[in-house]
């Protein structure tokens, strides 16, 4: 909350940290803020609105993006988003293609795949030729990243 104050009023978070308790409001010690924080607790990454939820464990694909933005690695954004408050989703060990297989591209970067669309069997298949994975352990680490695959492609999740 000091974080998106700060950046919606142009205080600094100590200014507004410092303004909630003279208002009377308790507030927990914090770390201190540094440039990337309000782009890694920006759901699209950019530093504004809207703003990861923190009543919600954050995805491991927002994590992996995060990453990807700030040139910090994945534990390092986790550790960050930890001191911040937020808790992070239960999710298998990423792995040096999750990066690849969740952008749109397959270069590790923006445009992402979307987790609110299924992902069809053409982007699976290019991602496997990609990578040199099969098509069917593209299919399982999507699923186990949280994407949704067309229901005549349903993999278990967890293989």
């Amino acid at each position: 909350h000091v974080l998106r104050a700060a950046a919606s009023t142009g205080l600094s978070a100590e200014e507004v940290t410092e303004r909630l308790r003279q208002l009377g409001f308790e507030i927990s010690e914090s770390p201190e803020t540094n440039p990337t924080d309000l782009r890694i607790i920006s759901r699209d990454l950019d530093g504004t609105a809207p703003w990861l939820d923190p009543q919600q464990p954050v995805p491991t694909t927002h994590v992996l993006r995060a990453a990807a933005s700030t040139g910090l690695s994945a534990e390092e954004v986790t550790e960050r988003l930890r001191q911040l408050g937020f808790e992070i989703s239960e999710s298998p060990e990423v792995n040096s293609t999750d990066l690849q297989i969740i952008s749109h591209d397959l270069d590790g970067a923006a445009p992402w795949l979307s987790q609110d669309e299924p992902v069809y069997p053409d982007y699976i298949l290019r991602a496997a030729r990609f990578t040199g994975r099969t098509p069917y352990e593209i299919a399982a680490r999507l699923t186990a990243l949280n994407y949704k695959l067309p229901e005549f492609l349903s993999v278990e999740k967890g293989s």
